[in-house]
């Protein structure tokens, strides 16, 4: 492969690089094509002349050439591959108007051209571009079509400007828990250069999970209710990325919060709510499977399972688990994070009907949050005092850490939690 190019130039990826080298291609980076050698129509090589550099002084492609230094390669095809910009033969002299950017001239709100009925997307519309962008003006365009085709009239889309956050602050990178990246196997090279299956065989569902779970959930942290808050500092003092900063009132940065949940769990004023799965859609949860509950007095115990979702390694256990053990009295909660759980949260199921809770949690030294379990723990005895206090129980709320996986220990941990809950009624 010729490549005006130098290694590090080159518009790949690194890995995509390995993977070629690996099936015994050759990269010839720095060289460009200068002339086709040939012989009865058919191809026998190609003359290459040095490219010294590829870009200008204001990082425009304007490739320079030493045309003294020459080399010749042998080849019996080649294959030319060469420009970003979209072939616009077939349309010239025609009434399809052509800009100085070799682009058609478009609304780019409606992608419609300068002839009634004919719309633009990809290169063709912005110019050389991710193969993303391409895929979203086809959406685009799409929708822009079957508008006209329904209604005679065009669709404006507004382009939306997503933000840019830029990278990650060092100070709050040091404090994230590192996790390895799932290694997907690749066919071996000598069966990548016989055939056209995939060459990746995909993640499986547990590896997707796994690698799932290394999102940062960047944007999605926490918001703080200007009317509500009180200044108190509790946020910045349990924030465990120091991210959390008061002001007038508390401002957590969305380009450094973890969404991590702590700080809407200690806050007082209960100011504090996250942008992905907050209390507040906790709550509907559980709303929505205590609607389940048979009338009080009867003798299977009713539990509420809180459980971290970062643990399950199946959607189907989820699921299948939900069905089978509604009818014995547990409805399970998956939570990402159990450690975002308030003491209101801890106390709302018995609230409404509950005769236990049980909180699952990740397995030992797994949690991505520093100090999120000492605090969660701190909660559960806030909240067993809570419960004594007014002549309840405390030992009614169980903690676990989950074991090997959900499907191996969260089963033993909620058999272990009902069966003292009918010792309790006197039942066991």
């Amino acid at each position: 492969m010729v490549c005006l190019e130098s290694r590090e130039e080159m518009p790949a990826w690194k890995w995509e690089i390995e993977e070629a080298e690996e099936e015994g291609i050759v990269i010839m980076n720095s060289w460009g094509p200068k002339a086709v050698f040939s012989e009865a129509s058919e191809v026998r090589g190609l003359e290459l002349k040095k490219c010294t550099t590829v870009f200008d002084s204001e990082g425009r492609f304007n490739p320079q050439f030493d045309d003294s230094d020459n080399r010749s390669v042998l080849a019996d095809n080649a294959i030319i591959a060469i420009g970003q910009r979209g072939d616009l033969t077939c349309v010239r002299g025609g009434t399809l108007k052509i800009n100085p950017g070799e682009r058609l001239e478009c609304d780019r709100e409606t992608l419609s051209t300068s002839r009634e009925g004919i719309f633009v997307c990809g290169e063709l519309l912005i110019g050389p571009a991710s193969s993303v962008e391409a895929v979203r003006d086809g959406h685009r365009a799409a929708k822009a079509i079957d508008h006209y085709l329904k209604t005679g009239s065009l669709l404006k889309q507004p382009i939306v400007e997503l933000p840019t956050l830029g990278e990650l602050p060092d100070d709050t990178a040091q404090k994230i828990k590192k996790q390895t990246p799932v290694n997907i196997e690749l066919l071996p090279p000598e069966i990548r250069l016989k055939e056209f299956s995939e060459i990746e065989r995909g993640f499986s569902e547990k590896e997707a999970l796994e690698e799932a779970r290394r999102c940062l959930a960047c944007t999605t942290g926490a918001l703080a209710d200007e009317a509500k808050c009180a200044a108190c500092l509790t946020c910045v003092r349990i924030c465990p990325f120091n991210v959390a900063t008061v002001e007038k009132t508390a401002v957590m940065p969305e380009e450094k919060c973890q969404a991590c949940g702590l700080c809407a769990a200690e806050c007082p004023a209960a100011a504090i709510a996250l942008k992905r799965f907050s209390t507040d859609k906790m709550k509907e949860q559980l709303q929505d499977v205590l609607k389940g509950f048979p009338e009080a007095g009867g003798t299977t115990p009713l539990i509420v399972s809180y459980c971290c979702l970062f643990e399950v390694t199946s959607r189907m256990f989820i699921i299948q688990k939900s069905q089978s053990y509604i009818e014995s009295g547990i409805h399970i909660i998956t939570i990402p994070c159990v450690a975002r759980l308030s003491v209101p949260d801890l106390l709302l199921p018995f609230e409404r009907g509950a005769d236990g809770l049980t909180i699952i949690g990740c397995s030992d030294g797994s949690c991505l949050y520093p100090t999120a379990e000492d605090r969660l723990l701190l909660r559960i005895r806030q909240a067993k005092r809570v419960l004594e206090e007014v002549g309840v129980e405390g030992e009614r709320i169980d903690y676990w850490k989950t074991e090997a996986s959900a499907e191996v220990s969260w089963t033993s941990f909620w058999e272990i939690s009902r069966r003292k809950l009918l010792h309790m009624k006197g039942e066991g």
